[in-house]
C-alpha cells in the first residue's frame, strides 16, 4: 500500500513581535483581536495534527533568484532584538522533507540556498530563525504543538515562478508519507494610517481588500493579478509568502476561514486557514487560460503605435539592429513628439522607457528607440528575452509639449502628467495611474523619483497623454 502525503491544514499568520506575551505585555492592547485570533488560528492547527509544518517567512536570507531553506538540524532563535533576553525557541528540523524539497528543486530548475551553521558564517547569512517564524510558533507552542519544520524563505523571483514553487512543495508531499501543516507568515500593507511606521498611502487600505476579497473566495492565485505599484505603494511583506502558499494548493478545492483581520499600529494583520479539498482541476490551468485568452484579445486590438512598439523590439532581439521605418508611415506617427513605451507580463511592469521632449524626427522613430530600450536598457530589469514576447503586454503614452504650471490647482491627476525639476535633478509621472488619485500623491511620488524633498524650490510641468494598447 502507497501512502500519500497531504496537506492537513493551510493558513496565513501575521507576525508583529507584540503580539507575543514576552515581547508585548502591557503594550499591545490595539491588537487583542488579532493575539485572540491566533490562538484560535493556533488550536485549529493542533486539530489537525500534522506530522510536521512548512512555514514560507518574508523574512530570512533573501535572493533575488534563489529560494533559501534551513539545514541545520536543530533551528534556534530568539527576540532579543525586541529586547527579550534568555527566550530561546529550538525547534527539530525535519531534514527528510528539507532534503527533498532541495532535491526536487534542483530537477525542476531552482537555485536553493541551504542555510547551515557552515555557511552562515561563511557568507553572512542569518542562521537564526526570523520573527516571521518565531511569531506564529509562539501561539503554536503556546497549543502544545512540538513537531519539525521545514522553514523556507520567500524569494524575489516573479510571481509565477513563486507560485510554481510553492506546487513543487505540494509535489514533494504528496510523494511523502507525512501530513502537513503549511504556514505562509506575512502581514498586509504597512501604511494602514497617518501613524504607520512606514508612512501613509490610501493603497495600503486597497492592497489589503483585495488580498481579504482573494482570500475570502479562496481564489488565491488571483493575488499574482494585483497591479506591481499598488503592491510597492502598500509597504506589505504577505504576498510573496501567501504566492507561495497558493502554488501548493493549486490542486485543492479551498474554502476559507477568515478568523480575523485588523490594522493597529498602521498595519494590516490577517488570520486565516483554509479548508482543502483535493480536486483534478489545477488552477494555474484556468489562469492560464484565462491569461492567454485576453493576451490574444489584445494583441488582436493592438493600435498602431503598439504594434509597432512591439515589432521594434522583435526586430531589434532577433537581429541586434534597429527596425527600419516602415514605409508608408500613418499620418499620426509622423508628427514630431516626445513617448514613453511600457512594457508588462503577467500584470507586472517588465520595463519603461520614454522621452517628455521629442528628441527624433517623428514620432515613429521615436516608438522605435524607446520600444528597444523599454525592453533592454530600463536599470530596474533584467533585459527582455525574445522568448518573453508573447506574454508582454505594450502601451504608448505620446506627450503633448509640457508646460510650466504656477500653481497646484492646475493639476489633475487623471488628466495630466507632471514632471518636477530642481537644479540638474528631475521626475516624472504619467498621469492616469492606478492608486495615484489625488494631487499631493502625484507629486510626492513624483518629488521623491526626483530626490527632491517637498521642502525645496522646484519648477512643475504639466502635459497630457494620448495612451495607446
Amino acid at each position: 500500500m502507497i501512502t500519500v502525503g497531504n496537506i492537513v491544514f493551510a493558513g496565513i499568520a501575521p507576525h508583529p513581535p507584540i503580539i507575543v506575551d514576552q515581547v508585548g505585555e502591557g503594550q499591545n492592547h490595539d491588537a487583542q483581536k488579532t493575539i485572540a485570533a491566533m490562538r484560535q488560528w493556533a488550536k485549529k492547527l493542533k486539530a489537525a495534527n500534522p506530522d510536521l509544518i512548512i512555514i514560507i517567512t518574508p523574512h530570512g536570507n533573501l535572493f533575488q533568484d534563489a529560494v533559501a531553506i534551513h539545514g541545520s538540524p536543530i533551528l534556534k532563535g530568539d527576540f532579543s532584538n525586541f529586547g527579550v533576553k534568555g527566550a530561546l525557541y529550538e525547534f527539530e528540523n525535519h531534514e527528510e522533507m528539507q532534503k527533498q524539497i532541495v532535491l526536487k528543486a534542483k530537477e525542476k530548475g531552482y537555485s536553493m540556498v541551504e542555510v547551515n551553521d557552515t555557511n552562515a558564517g561563511r557568507y553572512g547569512l542569518k542562521k537564526n530563525l526570523d520573527h516571521g517564524v518565531l511569531v506564529p510558533l509562539d501561539f503554536l507552542s503556546k497549543e502544545a504543538v512540538h513537531v519539525p519544520l521545514v522553514v523556507i524563505s520567500m524569494s524575489l523571483l516573479d510571481n509565477l515562478e513563486l507560485y510554481k514553487f510553492g506546487m513543487l512543495i505540494e509535489e514533494v508531499i504528496a510523494n511523502s508519507k507525512y501530513n502537513v501543516a503549511l504556514i505562509a507568515s506575512g502581514d498586509l500593507s504597512h501604511r494602514l494610517t497617518r501613524t504607520a511606521p512606514a508612512g501613509y498611502d490610501p493603497a495600503g487600505r486597497d492592497f489589503d481588500l483585495i488580498i481579504l476579497e482573494k482570500a475570502k473566495s479562496g481564489q488565491l492565485i488571483e493575488v499574482m493579478d494585483i497591479d506591481e505599484e499598488l503592491v510597492e505603494r502598500a509597504g506589505e511583506c504577505g504576498l510573496r509568502p501567501i504566492i507561495m502558499l497558493a502554488g501548493a494548493l493549486d490542486r485543492y478545492k479551498i474554502t476559507s476561514d477568515i478568523i480575523s483581520y485588523e490594522g493597529p499600529y498602521g498595519v494590516g494583520y490577517l488570520v486565516a486557514s483554509f479548508n482543502l479539498e483535493k480536486s483534478n482541476q489545477s488552477s494555474l490551468e484556468k489562469w492560464n487560460v484565462k491569461r492567454d485568452d485576453s493576451l490574444k484579445k489584445h494583441r488582436y486590438n493592438e493600435s498602431p503605435p503598439v504594434r509597432l512598439a512591439r515589432e521594434s523590439l522583435a526586430y531589434f532581439l532577433e537581429t541586434g539592429k534597429y527596425l527600419p521605418v516602415p514605409e508608408p508611415v500613418p499620418e499620426m506617427l509622423k508628427e514630431k513628439k516626445a513617448c514613453f513605451v511600457s512594457l508588462k507580463k503577467h500584470g507586472h511592469l517588465r520595463g519603461c522607457i520614454g522621452t517628455i521632449e521629442p528628441v527624433r524626427e517623428m514620432l515613429t522613430e521615436e516608438i522605435i528607440e524607446n520600444s528597444v530600450s523599454a525592453g533592454i536598457r530600463d536599470p530596474r530589469f533584467l533585459p527582455v528575452t525574445l522568448d518573453e514576447l508573447d506574454d508582454i503586454v505594450f502601451s504608448v503614452d505620446v506627450l503633448s509639449k509640457p508646460e510650466k504650471i504656477s500653481s497646484k490647482d492646475e493639476l489633475d491627476p487623471m488628466n495630466y502628467g507632471i514632471i518636477v525639476k530642481s537644479g540638474g535633478r528631475s521626475g516624472v509621472l504619467l498621469p492616469n495611474l492606478e492608486g495615484v488619485d489625488t494631487v499631493e500623491k502625484q507629486l510626492d511620488i513624483t518629488l521623491s523619483k526626483a530626490g527632491i524633498s517637498p521642502k525645496e524650490n522646484y519648477t512643475i510641468f504639466r502635459f497630457k497623454v494620448e495612451r495607446y494598447y
